[in-house]
């Protein structure tokens, strides 16, 4: 084994040292699946904050013994605190993440390759001056690798010049934050500027980290406009419930008793959310029934219907770069069944586990001779999903595929989901969908509550509601929840419509 395969073992370390510690419940869950003791263990929301709270005393554990600069993991535990609201946890873990990344920087010139790691964190942090001065301590050693470094720092400027004073004030509120300094007076409305948008990711659709700059950019756009005066703060977390006194306007969040614009992506790439409840089942737009038929211009909804089913469908476009279709679909009669990242914050949202959802779908089927489809999603890494997905093959409960989402869906008779965005798309193509979770398209759905709910309400190829009232709410998910932040003339008017809401309840 080469000396680079072993590092990066050891990295990948405390992370599936967590997985094993924190994700144990799932673990023993993995183990009952599809036997008599499978309800055991039930499904429990609050699993999740504890799962982070054991990462993070893990984390800092790790960080006690492991005295060699640790700057992602570091980051990642203060990550965790700040979304839990562990404020002194937070900002210790931020001032060792930034102590490694100095300690690191000091060694540049016998360790060059370093480089990219600290602008990559520097650029996070929105200190483009730090990235820069990385840049320049590795010009004489590194010169290609300097260059490309200088090119997307500048890149990065260039695009954050109209708002570069907000990203600035950004940077400066972490610094007074973990110095201890004093707080300035707030203003009523403070804007959370998120680290999410300047991180990188190799698993991001392309241009995503771009769209979360470009929906914060628009709407200090609109601020301006507006002659709003606004505080400004950094957010690590990527998760959490904000509370501030005042009207804010946050990314990924929830909460706020209505006072806030949480700010999400949605199931379509480059589309984002502004709800003031949160994203998915946290949302305020969840809680709406279904609209009327007559609730917008059937021309135009059926003109929007056929663009979305042209688009998206004819194009095999999904969030996730999808493989090509094909003629390899499954045969016959079946549901399909999507499954989500296991500890993705939205389980919280999950009325059974993951693991229950499988177990009702395939054995309501099974009564019935319908064939179950699984598909993993792509970014899912857990040991946990993987045996139970092996367990459920084996015992020919369910056939696993890794087909287009859009053939899977067009073949099916019903598709299953917690409240992934597979189950929009799945309305999109017009088929019955079964959320096992609160999801902000949920009022054209079956949702099941309970264990024995699907096997009751399963009809194949039954809609909840007619068509056309699916439809409208697939008109309303697009123009009323969310909007297309690639289109600016649109998305400023969204951002002027949802603002003026939160601004009038601050």
């Amino acid at each position: 084994m080469s000396k680079s395969s072993v590092l990066s073992r050891l990295a990948n370390l405390p992370e599936r040292l967590g997985e094993m510690i924190t994700g144990r419940r799932d673990g023993i869950k993995a183990l009952l699946a599809f036997t008599r003791f499978s309800g055991v263990i039930r499904h429990d929301p609050r699993q999740y904050d504890r799962q982070q709270r054991e990462l993070i005393l893990l984390g800092r554990l790790l960080l006690t013994f492991l005295r060699s600069p640790m700057i992602s993991l570091a980051r990642d535990v203060a990550m965790l605190a700040e979304g839990l609201g562990d404020e002194r946890t937070f900002a210790a873990m931020m001032r060792r993440a930034i102590a490694d990344a100095g300690r690191l920087e000091t060694r540049l010139r016998q360790k060059p390759g370093s480089a990219t790691l600290l602008v990559d964190f520097q650029i996070s942090l929105m200190d483009f001056d730090a990235a820069k001065r990385v840049i320049g301590a590795i010009r004489d050693t590194r010169p290609e690798l300097a260059n490309q470094l200088s090119q997307r720092v500048a890149d990065l400027e260039a695009e954050c010049k109209p708002w570069r004073d907000v990203v600035d004030a950004a940077c400066a509120s972490l610094r007074r934050r973990l110095q201890g300094g004093a707080t300035p007076l707030q203003e009523r409305l403070t804007v959370h500027v998120p680290v999410a948008a300047f991180r990188m990711n190799h698993r991001d659709y392309p241009g995503f980290r771009e769209d979360i700059r470009r929906s914060f950019r628009q709407i200090v756009s609109v601020l301006r406009e507006n002659g709003t005066s606004y505080s400004v703060e950094m957010r690590v977390a990527k998760h959490g419930a904000l509370a501030d006194e005042g009207a804010f306007i946050a990314y990924h969040t929830v909460g706020g008793e209505g006072r806030g614009l949480h700010v999400k992506e949605t199931d379509r790439r480059s589309h984002f959310s502004g709800d003031t409840g949160g994203y998915s089942g946290w949302s305020a737009f969840s809680d709406k029934p279904l609209p009327p038929a007559d609730a917008f211009d059937p021309a135009v909804v059926a003109a929007f219907i056929s663009s979305e089913r042209q688009q998206l469908i004819a194009g095999n476009q999904s969030k996730y770069l999808q493989p090509e279709t094909g003629p390899d679909r499954p045969a016959g009669q079946y549901v399909f069944v999507a499954l989500q990242v296991i500890d993705d914050a939205v389980q919280r949202q999950a009325a059974l586990h993951m693991f229950d959802m499988l177990e009702e779908v395939s054995r309501a089927c099974a009564a019935r001779g319908i064939a179950v489809v699984v598909k993993r999603h792509p970014l899912c890494r857990s040991a946990a999903v993987r045996f139970v997905l092996a367990k459920g093959v084996r015992r020919g409960l369910f056939s696993l595929t890794e087909g287009s989402i859009h053939d899977l869906i067009d073949g099916s008779c019903a598709v299953c989901v917690i409240n992934s965005g597979v189950g929009a798309e799945a309305l999109l193509h017009g088929k019955p969908v079964y959320t096992f979770g609160r999801a902000e398209y949920q009022a054209a759905t079956f949702r099941i509550r309970e264990r024995g709910e699907f096997a009751r309400l399963f009809v194949p190829d039954r809609l909840p509601a007619p068509a056309e009232r699916i439809e409208a709410l697939l008109y309303a998910l697009r123009h009323s929840y969310a909007t297309d932040v690639r289109t600016e003339d649109e998305a400023l008017a969204f951002w002027r419509d949802r603002l003026s809401g939160v601004l009038g309840k601050g």
